[in-house]
């Protein structure tokens, strides 16, 4: 068998990161109050038809509304261009793209595998054990959140 398929289909899913869907949450929810800022701050004085291309530039689109529509230069003046500026700067540094990312957390050789369920007999144990005094600083491959559970990070990192 060859060594790159040696491990087709083994991938095993053993939950979410949670913690960096919640980072990425709180990055996106930063991205859309300066978005919406923005919209506050044109729409007073023009309003906004095309989303997808105000959301790539606040201050790119509505430039480029002003020169096509000779009408609205007076508008110019009102603006406060800065703010608008460093709103879409916000906007794009803190905007996630949640497609883009997995948040599965899955073990992908047999080893990894084998040892997840290892653990996971083992932490059903100890924690259906209440005769069992814990006083362990530390189990390879456990770790201890009001319950012991396999840990992901160290499992991972089997060859």
């Amino acid at each position: 068998m060859n060594k790159i398929n040696q491990f087709d289909n083994i991938g095993m899913k053993v939950g979410k990161n949670e913690r960096l869907l919640s980072i990425h949450t709180l990055r996106d929810s930063h991205a859309e109050k300066a978005y919406k800022r923005a919209k506050e701050l044109i729409e007073v004085h023009y309003p906004i038809d095309d989303d997808d291309a105000f959301r790539k530039s606040f201050t790119g689109y509505l430039r480029k509304q002003i020169a096509k529509e000779k009408y609205i230069t007076s508008i110019e003046q009102s603006i406060n261009w800065i703010e608008l500026d460093n709103l879409s700067k916000t906007y794009l540094e803190y905007q996630v793209n949640f497609d883009a990312y997995s948040y599965d957390l899955e073990l992908i050789n047999q080893s990894q595998v084998n040892m997840w369920k290892l653990c996971e007999k083992l932490c059903k144990t100890l924690n259906a054990s209440k005769d069992i005094s814990i006083d362990f600083g530390s189990i390879s491959f456990l770790e201890y959140n009001g319950e012991w559970m396999p840990s992901f990070d160290e499992i991972s990192m089997l060859k």
